[in-house]
């Protein structure tokens, strides 16, 4: 289970988060705000819009099954997932 606490963010939370606060002026607190908030930022800047998916799919395999449930079956992907989620942030970051 502690795979899914580690490498995750850029935030003190360990959370994977699009960088929303260039575009608000402050950083979401909850999962539905950050949902919300991309949501938004898709609809307003198409570069955003390839975020969408790989943050849902982030979002549901991380944080909801691993993080919050201690579902870890599969390490493999588990472990592919979080190199990935680094390589969305840092795509993340590009746009802000």
């Amino acid at each position: 289970m502690g795979c899914c606490r580690e490498g995750l963010g850029s935030n003190p939370q360990g959370n994977h988060r699009p960088n929303s606060v260039p575009h608000t002026g402050e950083e979401p607190d909850k999962t539905p705000v950050v949902s919300r908030l991309l949501d938004q930022l898709a609809s307003e800047d198409a570069r955003v819009k390839s975020l969408v998916g790989r943050y849902y799919s982030r979002q549901t395999r991380l944080h909801g099954d691993c993080f919050y449930t201690g579902i870890t079956d599969g390490i493999d992907e588990i472990e592919r997932r979080i190199r990935e989620t680094d390589l969305y942030l840092r795509d993340a970051e590009a746009l802000a």
